[in-house]
């Protein structure tokens, strides 16, 4: 199975799995995966990219402290949603793992999310947020800051998200879904 078919695989089984949880997935059957041409991809990428500066520097506004940004990815991903959705942009938050050259980096699993869930906290969350877009985009607002951590801290920039077409994600790079919409992050108290 190739890559965009794996993705999608877990993309069913996530839905499963948030409905089998009693969450609720927060889209419906009108929100429809759809393409968008070129031109249209540049505009959207665009105003994402505007929407997260924005995000940032209210959130420097308010005093947060940058480190702490830089890792919260559900606070993030929950921001740029709303963000997004206020320009006609639909999207689904996405909580899971992403694996980097191979490796998991938080190692996800389905008893790990049922642990959170039922308040047995873990010692910190273990997980990573993300948005796909109805036109295929996958948003990651934090994959790029936290590379770039040293130079988002200082003030140097405000980062950019990594927003990539699900079927382009760079090789070395995989997103895996297990629950979707934001309702596990507000019941886990992550929003």
């Amino acid at each position: 199975m190739n890559r965009v078919d794996y993705f999608w695989s877990l993309w069913k089984e996530a839905l499963m799995r948030t409905i089998n949880l009693g969450l609720d997935p927060s889209f419906d059957s009108t929100f429809i995966f759809k393409s968008i041409s070129s031109n249209e991809y540049k505009q959207v990428k665009e105003k994402i990219e505007v929407a997260f500066v924005q995000i940032i520097k209210s959130l420097d506004l308010i005093g947060q402290d940058r480190n702490l940004t830089r890792l919260n990815c559900s606070l993030l991903a929950h921001f740029m949603q709303q963000e997004l959705n206020k320009l006609g942009i639909r999207s689904i938050v996405v909580t899971g793992d992403y694996k980097f050259v191979g490796e998991y980096m938080y190692e996800v699993d389905h008893d790990y999310l049922v642990r959170e869930l039922k308040g047995k906290n873990t010692g910190g969350l273990a997980l990573h947020c993300w948005l796909v877009l109805e036109n295929y985009m996958l948003v990651d607002p934090t994959r790029m800051i936290y590379h770039e951590k040293e130079k988002f801290i200082n003030y140097e920039i405000d980062g950019i998200p990594l927003i990539e077409d699900i079927e382009s994600v760079p090789e070395g790079l995989f997103y895996h879904p297990y629950i979707l919409g934001d309702e596990y992050l507000k019941r886990i108290n992550a929003l």
